[in-house]
């Protein structure tokens, strides 16, 4: 079972000294060995990276998805309307609350 543990490191070594193009020796087989190593663990790291990305753009969708829309132009535009009719008559009540406000009740 050994060999079906390391069978992608070393076909990746095989591929490496193959695409030196030039005789291997035996003291380079463990060199290129070493080299498929790092290239598979950067590949295995780089491809969780992207898949942990990949769930976060989906979570942060799905909570986007999730979230209430604003109270809109409309609504808005009628709260305004609403303190400012609000104001408006605290503006004209308030010359006629003076003189109660001034006796104390």
């Amino acid at each position: 079972m050994a060999g079906e543990d390391t069978r992608v490191r070393d076909l990746l070594a095989f591929a490496l000294a193959a695409e030196a193009a030039q005789p291997v020796s035996v003291r380079e087989v463990a060199s290129f060995r070493a080299r498929a190593d790092a290239e598979l663990e950067q590949y295995a790291f780089r491809t969780l990276h992207n898949r942990v990305e990949a769930i976060r753009a989906e979570a942060l969708q799905d909570g986007m998805m999730r979230l209430r829309g604003g109270p809109g132009l409309p609504r808005l535009v009628l709260a305004n309307l609403l303190a400012l009719g609000i104001a408006a008559a605290a503006a004209l009540a308030w010359p006629h609350l003076l003189p109660l406000l001034a006796r104390g009740g």
